[in-house]
């Protein structure tokens, strides 16, 4: 045994220790130590006397002992860390597994922790544990409840039979064997603020699946499409100089009459270019999103006629997406905008604006039908682009 009681460590350390490395038993009350571990340098105090199986660090200030203090004592088996000021059971100790004698009696602790209990119970099994936990000020909250119903239940030898003082949150101080004793006028409360916490907890869980899905109902249309796109991106298609059609036509249900009639009976009548129109030549049995993708595919050139009408049509700015994918995929530009009214660009579908300087673009002659002269250069001009 060696006694360095009142011997002031922060001078003597650390030759004093290397100078008994096999010592068993070491009482350290009133060394200073709290000045030692402060300092990172002198915080592994132990590392040169592992064999130490009793330990006395009493009456030292002590407001934390570190795994790194701790670490080294493997084979520690009592430990008196009593009149101290510590706030917290020391976790270092949880790794000691041949530990069966703690005073941390006279600190600062409030409860001890679900996992500090559970070790000590975990030790209570293997062999006789005994805790010192008399003079530290219990808290009786239901924070603690479990602390306290520990107490009552477990293995681990308690001083004075577990029978501590004990302070209520309203300012009393009774006895934790009368609070067991009164569980359940002590903590009428706490199921309430359970749940209450269970309540909130499930309010915003709620609120937040709600805000998801509320978005992805609003985006669901864009949703699918994209993961469209991810499935299309992966095929892998070479590209197909047959093409079934000459011009996919891409509109909405409002210029479907300037669609079949004017531009049909001049590229397909007149011209002789084959047309593929949707209320045509779409395949009954296909979703629509197949439908784009494998005709736009077969189409020469891809043509969208652009009015005021299509900024909110979903379906348009879909097949404008698809033709942009194709034209990536394919590297070769096939894609002619035809403004029939005027709309201003910065209302026209993002996709638009993103592909606008890759595209052909040409006007609808806003005075039709009085503007022949109008009309006939750009039906002109819309042949020369697609005989390039």
């Amino acid at each position: 045994m060696s006694n360095f009681s009142g011997l002031d460590f922060t001078k003597s350390w650390p030759g004093t220790l290397r100078s008994c490395p096999n010592v068993e038993r070491v009482i350290m009350r009133e060394t200073k130590l709290d000045r030692v571990l402060e300092n990172r340098h002198s915080a592994n105090i132990y590392t040169n006397v592992k064999k130490i199986h009793n330990l006395d660090i009493s009456n030292n200030h002590l407001t934390d002992l570190t795994e790194v203090t701790l670490g080294p004592l493997s084979m520690l088996r009592i430990l008196n860390i009593s009149f101290n000021f510590l706030s917290k059971f020391p976790v270092g100790l949880l790794s000691k597994r041949f530990l069966h004698t703690i005073d941390i009696s006279s600190n600062r602790l409030t409860y001890l922790d679900s996992k500090v209990t559970t070790w000590l119970d975990e030790q209570a099994n293997r062999h006789k544990v005994k805790l010192y936990l008399n003079g530290n000020r219990i808290i009786c909250s239901c924070e603690t409840m479990g602390f306290i119903q520990w107490l009552s239940k477990t293995r681990v030898h308690l001083d004075q039979n577990g029978d501590y003082e004990c302070f209520l949150l309203n300012g009393t101080i009774t006895t934790t064997t009368w609070v067991i004793n009164n569980f359940s006028q002590v903590f009428v409360n706490c199921s309430s603020q359970v749940w209450l916490l269970f309540s909130v907890i499930s309010t915003i869980i709620i609120t937040v699946v709600l805000i998801v899905s509320v978005i992805i109902f609003r985006l669901r249309w864009r949703i699918s499409f994209l993961c469209f796109l991810h499935c299309l991106g992966k095929k892998d298609r070479n590209p197909d100089l047959n093409f079934k059609y000459d011009i996919f036509v891409g509109y909405i249900e409002k210029d479907y009459e300037w669609v079949c009639y004017d531009l049909r009976n001049r590229l397909e009548d007149q011209m002789g270019f084959k047309l593929c129109l949707h209320h045509r030549d779409f395949d009954l049995g296909e979703s629509i999103f197949n439908n784009i993708d494998k005709n736009i595919s077969e189409s020469r050139f891809v043509i969208f006629i652009i009015s005021p009408g299509c900024i909110n049509s979903k379906w348009f700015e879909s097949e404008i997406e698809i033709a942009r994918n194709k034209t990536i995929q394919k590297r070769f530009n096939n894609i002619i905008l035809i403004i029939k009214e005027t709309t201003p660009a910065r209302l026209m579908p993002p996709v638009i604006r993103d592909i606008w300087d890759n595209i052909s673009c040409i006007i609808w002659p806003q005075n039709y039908p009085n503007s022949v002269g109008e009309i006939e250069e750009f039906w002109n001009r819309l042949e020369e682009i697609l005989k390039m």
